[in-house]
């Protein structure tokens, strides 16, 4: 039972570490973006 909860646990924390990897990878690529000022109009929202 323990090791079950414990697995679930690092399952939990590893998904909420991906998911905060994850907005801050789109979070710095679109600063890189803004930074370079590059035209890309398929970025344009």
């Amino acid at each position: 039972m323990a090791t079950e909860q414990g697995a679930a646990a690092l399952m939990g924390i590893a998904f909420l570490a991906g998911a905060c990897a994850a907005v801050a990878a789109r979070a710095i690529i679109d600063w890189w973006r803004s930074r370079n000022r590059m035209p890309d109009p398929d970025w344009d929202i």
